[in-house]
């Protein structure tokens, strides 16, 4: 709506930017994408030249990669690997990887290939593997993290740069 983001502007508010393939109702049916960090990527160069040219201050700018939303396991994980291509785009990058179904999926794949017949992993029993994902967005150089857990998401960040100061 560019009324918004001629508001946005106007009164110098940060938006964040999340990348979604379709709508919520159907962005999990069959995801696709060329190669998912390259796509989200392109997706965002197009989105910040848009919002610049409408006069949004660059340094009012967030994106969040959108884990989870129109993304399969692969998808999510090819962008994990490769957070580091965001940094080329000049904003800071905000990433919600706190108890996502792509933790349980993993977990659920990992037991059932050990012979263990596991169905699910509940949200409130993904915080080992939202924490894992933290300290990896982190040391990638992701500015802001997403978490329902935040002291121990900070406790978390906090032991791992004190071995890698």
């Amino acid at each position: 709506d560019k009324n918004k983001i001629i508001y946005v502007s106007e009164k110098k508010i940060p938006i964040i930017v999340m990348h979604m393939q379709q709508e919520p109702i159907n962005m999990q049916n069959n995801p696709k994408y060329s190669f998912a960090p390259v796509d989200v990527y392109n997706f965002f160069l197009k989105k910040i030249s848009e919002l610049t040219s409408l006069g949004v201050d660059p340094a009012n700018i967030i994106i969040d990669p959108g884990i989870g939303f129109g993304k399969n396991k692969f998808h999510n994980l090819d962008i994990l690997r490769n957070l580091s291509i965001f940094h080329s785009l000049g904003v800071p990058i905000l990433i919600g990887l706190s108890r996502k179904s792509l933790i349980e999926e993993l977990t659920v794949t990992n037991f059932r290939s050990c012979g263990i017949n596991k169905k699910s992993v509940s949200p409130g029993k993904r915080l080992s593997g939202s924490l894992a994902f933290a300290i990896h967005a982190n040391m990638s150089g992701v500015q802001i993290l997403r978490t329902h857990d935040v002291f121990e998401t900070n406790q978390a960040l906090i032991c791992q740069k004190s071995i890698n100061f």
